[in-house]
């Protein structure tokens, strides 16, 4: 779909605000949390990323992206200095399994664990819940550098004067001024920790939901774990491209996809992944964000091994099932895949 660009806004020294009209049609079956993948062309090359969206569904066909800008990030650089209302951008989606759709029938108490622009998924999730759900409450917790780096800080807030008592927010702060009254540090184990022993003190948290660097990710997510919390209540959205963990296989392999009910056998090219090499031979692949953060274009391994950079979307339960993601997948010899 083709996206207007309706306004611009720098609502922070590092982040661009931009509000898109979608057309007619776009957008079906969006869910808070989903995220689009924007394709922009810079000097004649087009490249494609993945942001969340920071709107809910309810007001379409307005749709809001919040960008950080990335020390020499091409598109990132594009969209904050460049871009401008009246402009098109193309995108595809919504995409993406970070999701929560309210149910008003539903009681739970969620804990929203962000940093940076990890905050921005939340955004759509956080007043998709205090709206739909009447007897849910959300704690979240956010991480930043400075005041002044406090992404949607005005809009937080007004969420949570409009929902006292259902709401609560703890900002973290790693180089705040002096008169900063909250928390120092960052958000670490031990202060979420904290939090989680005051929380079961009343109503314990049944939901957790993660987003923000990696390292931080991780040493959350094993607290939790550590706490017993099951891994199905432990969520969590990447906005970092996969690292190579190992050589990618340097010879061709032969591959057969199975996709909607029709069979094809492809070569593919070494150093190509599942997903090139079967768009490359025009197969109707699904795919979105193309950097192992979705999971659209997951596919089942039925014979062969492949080679997966990580870390990436997968859960534990699809990797168990046999699924690798196209994208990020390298044969390693010949393989049979089924999209599903």
């Amino acid at each position: 779909m083709r996206l207007r660009v309706m306004s611009v806004d720098h609502p922070t020294g590092d982040a661009v605000l931009m509000e898109f009209l979608v057309p007619p049609g776009g957008m079906q079956g969006f869910v808070p949390g989903q995220f689009v993948t924007v394709s922009v062309r810079v000097d004649g090359v087009v490249h494609r990323r993945a942001y969340s969206i920071c709107s809910t569904p309810d007001v379409l066909p307005a749709l809001r992206l919040a960008v950080r800008r990335v020390e020499g990030g091409t598109v990132s650089t594009y969209l904050h200095d460049r871009a401008k209302p009246g402009d098109m951008i193309e995108a595809r989606g919504p995409s993406g399994a970070f999701t929560e759709t309210p149910d008003p029938g539903q009681r739970r108490r969620f804990l929203m664990l962000a940093a940076g622009a990890g905050i921005t998924p939340m955004m759509s999730i956080i007043p998709a819940l205090l709206q739909g759900e009447p007897d849910t409450e959300v704690d979240l917790v956010y991480g930043n550098r400075s005041e002044g780096s406090i992404l949607f800080r005005e809009p937080i807030e007004q969420l949570a004067a409009a929902h006292p008592g259902r709401f609560r927010v703890h900002h973290v702060l790693s180089r705040p001024s002096d008169g900063w009254r909250g928390k120092r540090g960052r958000v670490d184990p031990a202060f979420v920790s904290s939090l989680i022993d005051a929380a079961q003190e009343g109503e314990a948290h049944s939901d957790y939901m993660l987003c923000g660097p990696e390292a931080m990710m991780q040493a959350l997510t094993e607290m939790l774990e550590g706490r017993g919390v099951p891994t199905s209540r432990i969520r969590r959205e990447r906005f970092v491209t996969p690292r190579q963990t190992s050589p990618r296989p340097d010879a061709p392999q032969r591959g057969v996809y199975h996709v909607r009910g029709t069979s094809w056998e492809v070569v593919i090219p070494a150093g190509k992944t599942l997903l090139q090499a079967g768009v490359a031979a025009g197969l109707p692949l699904r795919s979105s964000c193309a950097m192992g953060g979705c999971a659209a274009c997951k596919v089942k391994l039925h014979r062969g091994a492949v080679h997966m950079d990580e870390p990436n979307a997968l859960t534990a339960r699809e990797r168990e099932d046999g699924y690798v993601l196209a994208c990020i997948a390298y044969a390693t010899e010949p393989v049979e895949v089924v999209s599903e």
